[in-house]
């Protein structure tokens, strides 16, 4: 019973305000192997299952993971069954303890996107701060696409893709309740989220990373800046399954009025 309305209550968690909501598809509140030494994850967010294999990642004891940057393996997640398409918009959050040790133009995460060419969304380290790439290369950057201010990346930090309807994009950096937004005013990409890479680049050599991983959720619907504390700090099923308990309470007790 308690499993049930858990996951009643993540599937109707939305966002909604003086603009176009954004609802909770799927996404790991926590990261834990489905057994010892499995290396694999099951979501436990939204109403659409994942399950991500990781390559040689270190597990840690607090439900993160920390990728391995000193191989070629790639982690990257298959989320074509989501079927989140830019032309209608979607929003993925990316909760990060910590990325130590990175190099300039080190990749933290990376949108590939269904179509025709190197279609990919990049999120980048880059002299402190984080900056966007697009079409899997590291050249052309905009002036306006890297953070205005330098972040702690020993601490924790969140990044948020946000894509409109129609392919405009942005990335949200938040940290310590402070947001930068990071967009490039003239791409777009309107394909489908087909895989989400962390710690890499899609369609590049090199550039690997180490973060370590908390957190990470998908959306239908473009986030904005006020939708940002509720998509972070998304509840664990347990904790959401708990007020649901209390609203179908609150319901009883006005049905018997």
């Amino acid at each position: 019973m308690k499993k049930t309305l858990s996951l009643l209550a993540v599937t109707l968690l939305g966002i909604s305000g003086g603009h176009a909501a954004v609802t909770l598809v799927s996404g790991f509140s926590r990261f834990d192997q489905t057994s010892p030494d499995s290396g694999t994850a099951v979501s436990d967010l939204g109403t659409k299952s994942l399950s991500w294999t990781l390559n040689d990642a270190l597990w840690n004891n607090d439900g993160t993971w920390t990728s391995n940057a000193t191989n070629s393996k790639k982690n990257g997640l298959d989320v074509s069954s989501l079927q989140l398409s830019g032309a209608a918009g979607y929003t993925v959050n990316i909760n990060f303890s910590s990325a130590a040790s990175l190099d300039n133009t080190d990749s933290l995460f990376c949108a590939s996107i269904g179509g025709t060419g190197l279609n990919s969304i990049v999120g980048r380290y880059e002299s402190g701060k984080i900056g966007i790439a697009n079409n899997g290369g590291s050249s052309g950057r905009p002036a306006s696409g890297l953070s205005s201010t330098a972040i702690d990346f020993n601490s924790p930090f969140s990044l948020t893709l946000s894509v409109q309807a129609g392919g405009a994009y942005s990335v949200f950096i938040t940290q310590n309740g402070t947001t930068q937004t990071v967009s490039w005013p003239n791409m777009a990409q309107a394909g489908n989220l087909d895989q989400l890479y962390i710690g890499c680049w899609a369609t590049l050599n090199g550039n690997q990373s180490s973060p370590t991983v908390s957190g990470l959720s998908f959306w239908e619907g473009a986030a904005t800046q006020d939708d940002l504390a509720a998509i972070i700090n998304v509840p664990e099923p347990a904790t959401a399954s708990l007020s649901l308990l209390g609203l179908g309470a609150l319901l009883l007790r006005r049905r018997r009025k």
